[in-house]
């Protein structure tokens, strides 16, 4: 499996260099620096170029750059939230709250060991499946689970919620966006197919 890493800034140094570290143990990998507001060109160039079976795209406060990078390409994507400010919650939310058709995946802020994690199950022929989560005990922290937010409209409308989710998230297992299902059955195909591909 060919894996590209893309980060916005060398300031992520601390997060992406552990994280390639390690998924090199399993994976070829390559980096890439490319922030989607300050070098847009580059990042279009770079998704463009192919030839990748997985992104993984990092950012911070804004944190666009995960979707950006989902919008020009049809492999799969995760986004990991870089915690520069309110602890992450703002490039976790971010991140998570794509549109339908164009999944994101993502972990919590601090938690983006858990990708390498579900990539090592899915090469190992781990299920791809979809869980939506009502309550904490819907979680599936393992295997390759794709975690849906179950939330109500009522709940939306509190910010205080998005709080709770992000402590929900913390406790593991990856994510994409809150009622997406959508999306979350989008991406399974997209894993599945990868698998099946005999491209791990």
């Amino acid at each position: 499996m060919k894996i590209l890493v893309i980060f916005g800034s060398v300031s992520d140094k601390h997060i992406y260099e552990p994280f390639i570290d390690t998924a090199r143990k399993q994976f070829e990998v390559r980096l890439v620096i490319a922030s989607a507001h300050r070098d847009p060109a580059l990042v279009e160039q770079t998704v463009l170029e192919g030839g990748y079976d997985v992104i993984v795209a990092g950012a911070g406060l804004a944190a666009h750059l995960p979707g950006v990078v989902a919008s020009k390409t049809t492999v799969p994507v995760f986004g990991i939230p870089v915690a520069a400010n309110f602890n992450g919650l703002d490039a976790f939310l971010s991140i998570l709250q794509m549109p339908r058709g164009v999944p994101v995946l993502t972990v919590a802020p601090g938690n983006e060991m858990a990708i390498i994690s579900f990539l090592i199950n899915l090469k190992n022929g781990s299920e791809v499946k979809t869980a939506l989560v009502e309550k904490s005990c819907d979680v599936v922290r393992d295997g390759c689970a794709i975690n849906v937010p179950a939330i109500t409209k009522e709940g939306l409308m509190k910010t205080e919620t998005a709080l709770e989710l992000l402590e929900l998230v913390k406790t593991g297992g990856v994510w994409v966006g809150v009622n997406n299902m959508q999306n979350g059955e989008l991406v399974k195909n997209k894993l599945v197919e990868l698998a099946k591909g005999g491209l791990l």
